[in-house]
């Protein structure tokens, strides 16, 4: 008998870590079953047409550089089933470039990463068909702090922001860099009420979670944090086709853009557009441009 219950007890344990390792991360908020890229060619190009929901250039927000637009006209003409992921997706609605009214009813599966809080209810609520992930981007696996201000869109991670930056719009937090009070411990005690502990992940980790080593499309507006998320990135184990990086001048270090564009030549990839709106995109060399007819591309693949 008292065997029996050492084995029952030995199940029960077994059983129970089996189910940890296999429940989700409190970081991945939506995971969907299926998330190949497919990204083809449609047959049927009045078909597709009639997918793309009536938009205008530049009629959502300021803060929106019109990548769905660019995307889908200059870039992914006439292609479906793509993978688009967005760095800095906000709510992962009206407040990001991927939008779901543009790339789902084309087929396309998004990603979307966010660190502030503000958004976690509505990253998961709000997009059931993406995989909605609640944490920044590191190349190993920690806890940073995100410092949260009433104006969200410039809110982010303090381990990644510039001084310039910080001192602009985290004036609290700039003047204890540097001290015995700008470490975690300081943070917590010091700044509680701005600053939350979130948990920092390495970007191979994430897409393990998508099972997936391609992404058609890549949007990177993290605040000042790009340059950090890039060098964090395994470039052996993914493929991007194109990737939009916000490197507005205004709010980052003198030459910033053209370091980011030096990085990114040495990983494979051309500068199709040093600047178009605050952005500057990148291509992988392996990939061909699909563009609308009619148009002139702002892009240069020559």
């Amino acid at each position: 008998m008292i065997v029996l219950f050492l084995l029952f007890l030995i199940l029960v344990t077994v059983f129970a870590k089996v189910s940890e390792s296999s429940a989700n991360p409190k970081w991945l908020l939506n995971k969907p079953a299926d998330f190949t890229n497919s990204l083809s060619t449609v047959q049927n190009l009045d078909e597709y047409v009639a997918l793309i929901p009536e938009r205008r250039k530049g009629a959502a927000y300021h803060f929106a550089d019109d990548e769905d637009y660019n995307l889908i006209d200059f870039l992914f003409y006439g292609k479906v089933g793509g993978v688009i992921m967005e760095m800095g997706a906000c709510d992962g609605t009206v407040y990001t470039g991927s939008k779901s009214v543009t790339f789902e009813p084309l087929g396309w599966k998004r990603i979307l990463i966010d660190a502030n809080v503000k958004w976690i209810s509505r990253l998961k609520s709000e997009n059931k068909q993406a995989m909605s992930v609640w944490a920044a981007v590191c190349e190993y696996e920690t806890v940073v702090h995100y410092a949260k201000t009433r104006n969200y869109l410039v809110s982010g991670v303090l381990e990644f922001m510039s001084d310039d930056f910080m001192k602009k719009y985290h004036p609290t937090q700039y003047f204890y860099r540097g001290t015995a009070e700008f470490n975690h411990t300081g943070w917590t005690a010091q700044l509680s009420h701005q600053l939350y502990e979130i948990p920092c992940i390495p970007l191979t980790k994430i897409l393990s979670y998508a099972e997936i080593d391609h992404i058609s499309a890549f949007i990177l507006d993290v605040e000042g944090g790009e340059w950090s998320v890039l060098q964090s990135i395994d470039w052996d184990s993914v493929i991007f086709d194109v990737i939009a990086v916000e490197t507005d001048p205004s709010e980052r270090p003198p030459g910033y853009a053209n370091k980011i564009a030096t990085f990114m030549e040495q990983k494979g990839y051309r500068c199709i557009a040093m600047k178009h709106g605050r952005n500057t995109w990148f291509a992988h060399k392996s990939f061909v441009p699909s563009l609308k007819a009619g148009l002139s591309s702002p892009f240069n693949f020559d």
